[in-house]
Order: C-alpha cells, then sequence, then structure tokens
C-alpha cells in the first residue's frame, strides 16, 4: 500500500524519538568517556594531582674522595600522582649522582639536582669533595730536659716535641727503668727514693724514642707556712698538714704561687669548646683541668691564653706549673696580700659549662662567671708539692 507524506513524517519522528532515548540511557549508564576510571592513579576519582614543588635533604654535603652519601627528595604535596624524579650532577669529574647516591670522584665542588618528571620542579644540594689527606710520618721526638735532679717527694714536667710538626699521629707513651726510684705520668715524673733512673718517651707512630737521665736525692727537711718562698721561687699560698691528691703528682701538701702574672687581658681559649674534664673545682683538681683545656685547644690560633700561659711557665726551674681550679684559686685570694694581688680579676682553670668558666675578682673576693672567648682576665700560675 502506498505510503501517505503524513505517514513518512511520523515514522521518522519515530525512529529519531527511539535513538534519543537508547543514547540517554547509555549516558546514565555510564558508557561515555570521562577521561579516567575509579581504578586509576590521582584522588581517586579520576583527578591529575599536579607536583608543585620537592626539596632534598641534605642542602649540603661533605665528602671525601671515595665517599659516597645518599640525598632524599620530599614531593609536595604527598599526594602528588607523579612523583618521579630524574638526578644530575653540575659536575660529574667531582662528584655523579645515581637515584639519589652521590659518589665522590675528585677534589673539588658539584651541585647535584633532583628534577620531578611532572612539572620540571628542582632542588639542589651543593657538595664538596676533599682529597683524603696522606698521613705525615713521625721522624723523631725530643725532651727539653736530657737531665733532671730533684728531691725525693719532688715532681717535674718533661715536655716532648715530636718531628714533624705535622705529624699526624703525634700520640706517646712514658716508662721508667727505676720505677724505686721515679716513676713518669704523662711526661710528669716523681721522685720517690735517692737514687738514678732513665725516663724514655716513645711515639707510637714508629717507636722513636729520647731520654731523660734523673737523679734522685734525699729529701730537704723544710717546713713552709703561707708566704714562705717555695722551691719554684713564688709564695707558699696553701698548707695542708694531711695533704690533698693530684693527678700524676700523688699527694701533696702545699700550693705555691708564682712570683708573678704570667699574663693579663687574655681569653680562658680563643673558641668555646665543651672541656669535659675542666669542671673540676676542688684544691688538687687545677692540673688536670689544666692538662684538659689544652689537650682540647691543641688547634687554638691564640698562643696565649690562660691555661697555656701557665703550662708554659718554668719559673724557678720548674716545668709543672698550672692554671688553678676554682678553690685552689680562692686560697690564692685569701693569700694575695703576699702576692701584690688586689683588685685584678684572674681566671680559674674550671670551666662551668661550654661557655663560662670560673674567675675571681680580688678586690672581692666573688667567684662568678665569665665568658671563654671575650672576657680577658689576669693570669697566674701555680704548682703543687
Amino acid at each position: 500500500m502506498k505510503k501517505t507524506k503524513r505517514t513518512q513524517i511520523a515514522s521518522v519522528l519515530g525512529i529519531i524519538t527511539i535513538m534519543a532515548m537508547i543514547g540517554f540511557g547509555l549516558i546514565a549508564c555510564g558508557g561515555g568517556d570521562d577521561g579516567g576510571d575509579s581504578n586509576g592513579g590521582g584522588n581517586g576519582n579520576g583527578t591529575e594531582v599536579a607536583v608543585t614543588g620537592v626539596t632534598v635533604a641534605p642542602e649540603t654535603l661533605a665528602l671525601t674522595v671515595g665517599g659516597s652519601d645518599t640525598l632524599v627528595e620530599d614531593i609536595a604535596p604527598s599526594n602528588a600522582t607523579n612523583t618521579n624524579v630524574t638526578w644530575s650532577s653540575s659536575n660529574t669529574s667531582v662528584a655523579t649522582v645515581n637515584n639519589g647516591t652521590v659518589n665522590a670522584i675528585a677534589a673539588g665542588t658539584a651541585t647535584i639536582t633532583v628534577t620531578t618528571i611532572d612539572g620540571g620542579k628542582t632542588a639542589t644540594c651543593a657538595v664538596t669533595v676533599t682529597a683524603v689527606s696522606t698521613p705525615v710520618t713521625v721522624t723523631g721526638v725530643t725532651l727539653d730536659k736530657t737531665t733532671l735532679t730533684i728531691e725525693v717527694g719532688e715532681h717535674e714536667t718533661l715536655h716532648q716535641t715530636v718531628a714533624p710538626a705535622d705529624a699526624t699521629n703525634k700520640a706517646v707513651t712514658w716508662s721508667t727503668s727505676n720505677a724505686a726510684v721515679a716513676t713518669v705520668n704523662n711526661g710528669t715524673v716523681t721522685a720517690v727514693n735517692a737514687g738514678t733512673a732513665t725516663i724514655t718517651v716513645t711515639t707510637t707512630d714508629g717507636s722513636k724514642t729520647a731520654t731523660c737521665a734523673v737523679t734522685v736525692t734525699a729529701a730537704s727537711v723544710h717546713e713552709y707556712a703561707i708566704g714562705d718562698t717555695g722551691p719554684g721561687g713564688g709564695k707558699i699560698i696553701y698548707v695542708s698538714a694531711s695533704g690533698f691528691n693530684v693527678a700524676g703528682l700523688g699527694t701533696c701538701h702545699y700550693l705555691e704561687a708564682a712570683p708573678e702574672n704570667q699574663a693579663r687581658n687574655v681569653t680562658w681559649s680563643s673558641t668555646k669548646v665543651d672541656v669535659t674534664g675542666a669542671t673540676g673545682t676542688a684544691i688538687g683538681t687545677g692540673k688536670a683541668n689544666t692538662a684538659a683545656i689544652i689537650a682540647a685547644h691543641s688547634g687554638d690560633t691564640t698562643s696565649n691564653n690562660a691555661a697555656k700561659a701557665c703550662a708554659d711557665y718554668t719559673g724557678g726551674g720548674k716545668s709543672d706549673w698550672f692554671l688553678p681550679s676554682k678553690d685552689e684559686l680562692n686560697e690564692m685570694y685569701k693569700a694575695r696580700s703576699h702576692l701584690n694581688n688586689s683588685s685584678n680579676r684572674f681566671w680559674s682553670s674550671s670551666q662551668i659549662d661550654y661557655d663560662n668558666a670560673w674567675y675571681q675578682l680580688f678586690s672581692t673576693g666573688a667567684q662568678t662567671k665569665n665568658i671563654k672567648d671575650f672576657n680577658l682576665n689576669y693570669v697566674r700560675a701555680i704548682r703543687a708539692f
């Protein structure tokens, strides 16, 4: 049967309506492409999270040739979709980098850069590589005295010089040929009985040796009072009948102060260093304090700090002078009328903390703290025997 024009139009409209309904159904069922699926990367809903920055730790690195260390990157935000990075070195002849691990090749400097794949964000670490130092071998050792005569009960300190001056290992050991006559502890010789002994210093590196021939004579009978002139030409400032112990010397009964000041307007040290072995304040601790201070500041460029000024003093032919501890300094204050010290400020060898050490104002007797590498005070050495 021949269709009419009206019938044909109705048929076309019906087909269009059916196709529209099918398309709507597909959209409603998620059949379209929205750029991702629920199981992909990003934030879980199909959205990519872009990288906004990157940092690296540490930001500076010091290595010796042949050494290595690992850098760690931190990408922001923490939920960034693409956290991949690349690493590069500005100078591969000095340092290379592989997945954050830096390898030192030669002395020099290089900049290590981490770059994010997403966004090209960068962070850098400045690397300094130093050459491996070559040890300097000890060639010899000498002593400041090759002969020594002391009385029973006295003490004398020998000082060694290791050559060359820039030797890597300057450690030494001490020994005596006759401990019944004279003993030695870190260079300090103690006379035990009349006789002779040989004191030997030996370097750890190379076993180089030097000797001092010691003659010990019987002790002369002499009792000192405060204000008397002592064996070192100074003044006796403290007397203990029962005695007090001094490291390396044993039991002592007297403290003798030098006849003059060894320094004025000097710092306790040129730099702040925590000297754990210099916290003693009691009578008998000044010698150990002084040794610890000098050891801790062996690299100081300032040649005339408080402890060294005392240790370098050789008045009366004695080499066992030291910077007094807090309590020893107070005995010096009490005997100041014999020392012509009335108003000066004096350092002690007693550390308070990393920044400060004890000092005493002789005009009032007050003891308080001063900054080690800033305040300037006087110095007067003492010795114990």
